[in-house]
């Protein structure tokens, strides 16, 4: 999970510094969790320039999939609390 976190962070900043200091990670940490996912995928996800991180076709394809499970895994974990803040007590007077 933190290394697609990571994924995002990268994706959406393009630039692992960025995403590391958001992430509250280092730089080299954020590194090693975009290397992990491209071995663990065998592809490419970025391309490394001077100027950033872009992504590869590839990494396109998997930020649209991992930015809509991210954003379904938030709203499941806040949809109790929602509903819990809704509750209605009757008392007796």
């Amino acid at each position: 999970m933190m290394g697609l976190q990571a994924f995002v962070a990268v994706a959406r900043l393009g630039s692992l510094t960025r995403a590391a200091r958001q992430l509250c990670r280092t730089q080299g940490a954020v590194s090693r969790q975009i290397q992990q996912l491209e071995q663990h995928y065998q592809m490419t996800l970025f391309y490394r320039t001077t100027s950033g991180m872009d992504m590869t076709p590839n990494g396109e394809v998997l930020y649209v999939l991992v930015s809509h499970l991210l954003g379904a895994l938030s709203d499941f974990s806040s949809g109790p609390a929602d509903r819990q803040a809704n509750i209605r007590l009757r008392l007796p007077s």
